[in-house]
């Protein structure tokens, strides 16, 4: 029996008593009889039904602590979210001003750079400087800063964030600035090919020669990469 069921019944014992309720002149030893069976039962059914209903606010007191303990979960999960939403935009509004502080100094310290290539394109006629000198610690700056032109390039193109401008570009491409390093460096080794190719009338390079080494792994490499395509 549950909850419910026990109310019902209750209810219905006590409206079926009451219907069949005489003064008690009236009532034969046979009624007395049965009507204290009655309520005998009537009273066994109340108390299995606090039974019941103690056991069901047991149930409801355990079902509400879980929420509770759900909610303050909750709470806790948005507050934490909110804290590192916070130290976000924290992070982001930093970042910001150390860029715009960057961008103040940004443009001497671009043309600065700048007509440091220009010397180096001058003393080398190339703008290939290397990113690393282990004689020369400032021509190592250059070289990296060279390659920073190149990726701001890239993200220049994209449309993403980038601090070269329009002008820029015009000055480092006036000055022959090399934006695509592996493809300046296939052109070089093509042009060597063609100069070989004039001086011994073949495409054939021989890698027994020192001096076309460099030339005749260039040659295998496309050969390679010729036959993975196919």
């Amino acid at each position: 029996m549950n909850y419910e069921d026990g109310i019902r019944s209750i209810g219905n014992a006590s409206v079926q008593n009451t219907a069949n309720k005489r003064p008690k002149q009236c009532l034969s030893r046979n009624e007395n009889s049965h009507c204290l069976d009655e309520a005998q039962k009537t009273l066994e059914m109340a108390l299995e039904v606090k039974k019941l209903s103690h056991l069901y606010s047991e149930e409801v007191r355990n079902l509400l602590e879980d929420i509770k303990k759900q909610l303050e979960t909750m709470k806790q999960t948005h507050r934490d979210a909110l804290k590192c939403k916070r130290e976000a935009e924290d992070q982001i509004k930093e970042a910001k001003e150390f860029i715009a502080k960057e961008q103040l100094r940004m443009p001497n310290k671009w043309e600065t750079m700048y007509e440091k290539l220009v010397d180096y394109k001058i003393k080398h006629r190339n703008c290939v400087v290397p990113q690393q000198c282990n004689t020369d610690p400032e021509l190592s700056k250059l070289g990296r800063w060279v390659g920073n032109q190149r990726a701001s390039y890239k993200q220049y193109i994209n449309g993403g964030n980038s601090y070269l401008t329009p002008q820029r570009i015009s000055k480092l491409d006036e000055l022959g600035f090399v934006w695509d390093l592996k493809e300046y460096r296939w052109q070089l080794m093509f042009n060597d090919l063609i100069a070989n190719r004039v001086k011994s009338g073949t495409w054939l390079v021989s890698c027994k020669d020192d001096t076309n080494r460099e030339l005749a792994n260039w040659c295998r490499t496309q050969r390679n990469q010729w036959h993975r395509h196919q």
